[in-house]
């Protein structure tokens, strides 16, 4: 039976044919930038984190922060903000990353989070959703980036601050920790990593789909919201994409999921402020 795509409800084959169409929303010009986030950039701090060096770089730093501007609002001035930090103020903030077990094995403890948290606001240009993604970029299994379109997916149905995809967003930590809360149960229920939940709200959220009414959206024959069996009609070639989970059984944490954004197209669109986000 049809169900919605909320994220208690939405089902592992709904789940990954809205993975499997996050390329098509990357323009050609933005792939090199999201195979860094998504890829590069992970590579290169999980080998930092096994010489017990783990640290971002300046230039590392806004270069993700460029990703994220092409993901989302147009900000001029955070750019210049993150810029004027110093190589080495960059390198002693990011580099005290959860000193007893990185990454972690499971979701951290919001108290573990916000230890990291406090430490990259500190940098200049650096709020709490870009703290965030430093985090996530980390950790891109356990750890998930406080992107508008993660957040309003998981608070889709709340009553505050407007509705759906149209929710106002403060950008504060107490938002952020409502991120981290909701995000764990579908994880936990899917058997997904964070990154994959958060290219899944990005479709969603960029195709504006109704997560009451999955009905007008199937893909090859399959409604997003059926419960259809593994490789039924419309699922056909989404495990070879490289944007799928593991196998059923498998723990998230198995791998960083060498597909991590390596699947054609992976890049974003353009965007970059005063306010710290």
């Amino acid at each position: 039976m049809p169900t919605n795509l909320l994220p208690s409800n939405i089902t592992p084959t709904a789940f990954q044919i809205l993975l499997s169409r996050y390329p098509t929303h990357i323009p050609p010009a933005l792939q090199d930038l999201d195979s860094f986030r998504y890829s590069t950039l992970p590579s290169t701090l999980e080998s930092r984190i096994s010489s017990n060096a783990p640290h971002l770089t300046k230039p590392e730093l806004e270069k993700l922060i460029s990703w994220k501007l092409s993901h989302g609002k147009h900000r001029p001035q955070l750019a210049s903000l993150v810029s004027s930090n110093s190589e080495a103020k960059v390198k002693a903030a990011t580099g005290q990353v959860f000193p007893n077990e990185f990454p972690p094995k499971v979701p951290p403890k919001w108290e573990t989070l916000k230890v990291s948290l406090d430490m990259f606001t500190q940098l200049k240009g650096i709020g709490p959703a870009s703290a965030s993604l430093i985090l996530s970029t980390f950790s891109p299994i356990t750890i998930p980036f406080f992107s508008d379109e993660v957040y309003r997916y998981l608070t889709y149905e709340s009553s505050s601050k407007g509705k759906g995809w149209d929710r106002k967003i403060n950008y504060t930590l107490k938002e952020y920790k409502i991120v981290v809360e909701k995000i764990k149960p579908l994880m936990e229920r899917l058997n997904v990593a964070a990154w994959e939940v958060e290219k899944v709200a990005y479709v969603l959220g960029k195709e504006k789909l109704d997560l009451l009414d999955p009905e007008p959206w199937v893909e090859g024959g399959v409604a997003l919201g059926s419960d259809a069996g593994e490789g039924g009609d419309g699922v056909e070639g989404i495990a070879d994409s490289g944007d799928v989970g593991p196998s059923e059984g498998e723990s998230v944490q198995k791998g960083k999921r060498k597909a991590m954004g390596k699947a054609e197209g992976d890049a974003l669109s353009p965007s970059a402020t005063k306010k710290r986000k």
